[in-house]
């Protein structure tokens, strides 16, 4: 069955991908970019040039489009609703339309994005102070610019450590929020932030997502409840990502265009159709049918997947199951009084936790 674009035109060659739980963000966000890599090299070629037709003419190519399926609709796009990016925001969909500091790859390491490289100790761009303070110096890539063609800067950084830290809006990130303690941007592409305290997680840069100063500073100052609720954070969106929001249809699908001033330089595909397609019977119907080209988490069960893999046997299309990453872990012990407490057993809390820890009535 020959993959179909958005407009409902075939490509030369048939792909899908199927994802049950990605690991990571920035895991998916390339999942999403290689495939469509992948859809622009399948993309139709120009037919050769008719008898008596100019050697130079070629045949229009039909625009690139990949559609996308989603199962849910995303509240919205770095709100603040204190849902967190991935469970309040677009989590899939925002990675495509805006890029952050810094993103994680498969492993859970921070990979540099629009920062030049991720802070560390052994370049001197993490300090940590000898009264367990800390500083993080972020340098910014240059001639990035916002999705309507403002530049971006170390100011847009300032005005979101700002909104990130207002005790008046709500909030996911709270170890960011309380030991985050100050912030300089001492020239537009270095932006750097004191800590109170030393996080290990700090070069996630989970609460300094960029936002738009120019756009959003204004009504912030006069109203946080209307900036909170602003269509700049759904319908209005402006990122800094490869593709821009185009119009978004509640209910029912987003469309995304092609963003030529990218920093990264010019994306593969013209645009995506993300379709929202609430049950997952619905789904397999609508990929079964062409109608979508890729689905991304959350999505169909491995039951289903294992499906859709026997009946595209031999056509080329693709199933791929992902590990799902939701586990409850533990996390390393990452303060060192506590890692290794002396006389520790002094501490009620300590001694509290031991006793919790008995099996009293076995």
């Amino acid at each position: 069955m020959p993959l179909q674009r958005g407009d409902s035109s075939p490509v030369a060659c048939g792909l899908i991908l199927i994802c049950q739980v990605v690991r990571t963000r920035s895991a998916l966000f390339a999942t999403v970019l290689a495939l469509a890599l992948a859809l622009s090299a399948c993309a139709p070629r120009s037919s050769p040039a008719g008898p008596g037709a100019a050697p130079s003419e070629t045949a229009p190519q039909a625009p690139k489009i990949l559609t996308v399926g989603l199962l849910r609709q995303p509240a919205n796009i770095e709100g603040f609703t204190g849902e967190g990016g991935t469970a309040g925001g677009a989590g899939t969909v925002r990675y495509l339309i805006h890029d952050h500091l810094t993103v994680q790859d498969d492993h859970d390491a921070a990979r540099a994005q629009l920062a030049l490289e991720v802070p560390s100790v052994e370049q001197g761009t993490w300090r940590v102070n000898s009264d367990g303070t800390m500083d993080m110096i972020w340098g910014l890539h240059p001639g990035v610019r916002w999705q309507d063609g403002a530049p971006f800067s170390s100011a847009d950084l300032l005005f979101s450590y700002t909104v990130h830290k207002d005790p008046d809006l709500p909030h996911a990130y709270l170890a960011e929020r309380r030991n985050m303690e100050s912030a300089t941007a001492p020239d537009p592409d270095t932006f750097i932030v004191h800590w109170s305290a030393i996080l290990v997680t700090a070069d996630q840069a989970r609460a300094l997502t960029p936002l738009p100063r120019h756009l959003l500073e204004d009504l912030y100052n006069a109203d946080k409840a209307a900036f909170a609720s602003s269509p700049r954070f759904t319908t209005e969106f402006v990122g800094l990502g490869p593709y821009h929001l185009v119009r978004w249809e509640q209910g029912s699908l987003m469309e995304l265009a092609r963003f030529d001033g990218y920093w990264q330089g010019r994306p593969a595909l013209d645009g995506m159709i993300v379709k929202f397609v609430f049950d997952p019977n619905t789904m397999v119907a609508n990929v079964l049918a062409g109608a979508i080209d890729l689905l991304v988490p959350p999505t169909i069960d491995v039951d289903a997947a294992a499906q859709l893999k026997q009946r595209w046997e031999g056509t080329g299309n693709t199933v791929r199951v992902e590990p799902v990453s939701r586990f409850v872990y533990a996390e390393l012990q990452f303060r060192p009084e506590l890692a290794r407490p002396v006389n520790g057993i002094r501490d009620h809390t300590v001694r509290e936790a031991l006793y919790r820890a008995i099996d009293r009535q076995g």
